[in-house]
């Protein structure tokens, strides 16, 4: 599914001097591509309209779509700054101006690692066929510059336990806020649970290894390789927990999807077989997170017996 606004609002973010909410527009930018040798062609989705374009389609309209963060998935609700490279939020259509959106995430970057996510942006475009069937739709990449002067964006406070007293006058001269800092988004389909909060995960071994096999397999063709193939990067397909007795053990449809790019490298830039290193890491995951699911179910007194975890084999 490819959504053609070229920008839209986003509240919550971020307040002005005084404490007020204030909403930031954000255009869609294109992403910073992995160095491939064979040319390649930026997804539309990616890609604002021409100029000459005359005609606008359904999905597009100048009027800007308006999108509410909710509540942080990466820090336990908590509208702060968490660890690693960027922030998932929950985020809710509040004027849709005719654009029809399936339930989607945004994921912000941190003050510092904008490249990063324009970087994983560039991944999920190269990968745009296994959108919606190896890894998360990806909805665009957007960014805006913000002067950090006059405009406070509340997960970018690397102190929160620090209560920001409004209204902010007085800046240090010798530690001013930045005047032009990069605000980064991706846009992504919203999942279900990862793996590492699965309880019962030992339903779903057969299916698991077989799935994610083919997935990686798949991957490889493209000449990329994951980095940091973990269960809190392999989610479920649809916001619906799996039932174990419906799962398909063969190649398809897949029940789970691969997110988290920004570590991704290229074949060029990688030593190694790419494929072989990530079916080590698809194992060594599995045996980790197989092993986890039975320590807290024994942790939370759950019932093992005849139950397919207690069998670690």
């Amino acid at each position: 599914m490819c959504l053609s606004f070229t920008s839209f609002c986003i509240k919550g973010l971020a307040k002005d001097n005084s404490g007020q909410p204030v909403n930031i527009e954000i255009p869609r930018e294109l992403p910073e591509m992995p160095d491939h040798s064979a040319p390649f062609t930026i997804a539309r989705c990616y890609s604002a309209p021409s100029p000459k374009d005359s005609e606008t389609s359904a999905n597009e309209t100048a009027a800007p779509l308006i999108l509410q963060i909710g509540k942080s998935l990466s820090n336990e609700g908590e509208l702060t700054e968490s660890s690693g490279n960027s922030i998932v939020y929950e985020v809710e259509a509040v004027s849709q101006n005719g654009i029809q959106l399936p339930p989607i995430v945004a994921k912000l970057a941190k003050e510092t690692t904008g490249r990063t996510l324009s970087r994983e942006a560039g991944f999920y475009d190269t990968l745009r066929d296994l959108q919606g069937v190896v890894i998360p739709r990806c909805y665009g990449y957007f960014r805006t510059f913000v002067s950090l002067q006059e405009t406070y964006i509340i997960p970018w406070d690397t102190n929160p336990d620090a209560k920001t007293v409004f209204p902010r006058v007085g800046f240090s001269v010798y530690n001013l806020p930045h005047p032009a800092a990069s605000l980064n988004i991706l846009l992504l389909e919203r999942l279900g649970r990862p793996l590492n909060q699965i309880t019962r995960l030992g339903k779903y071994r057969d299916s698991l290894y077989l799935q994610l096999e083919a997935m990686v397999t798949a991957v490889s063709r493209f000449g990329i390789v994951h980095m940091d193939i973990a269960g809190r990067n392999v989610l479920e397909a649809s916001t619906t927990p799996l039932d174990p007795a419906t799962i398909d053990t063969s190649h398809g449809p897949y029940n789970w999807r691969i997110i988290d790019w920004g570590c991704a490298t290229t074949e060029q830039d990688f030593q190694g077989n790419i494929l072989s290193r990530m079916k080590y890491d698809t194992e060594h995951m599995l045996t980790y997170e197989l092993y986890s699911a039975w320590c807290r179910r024994e942790v939370e007194g759950s019932e093992v017996e005849n139950d397919d975890d207690s069998n670690m084999g």
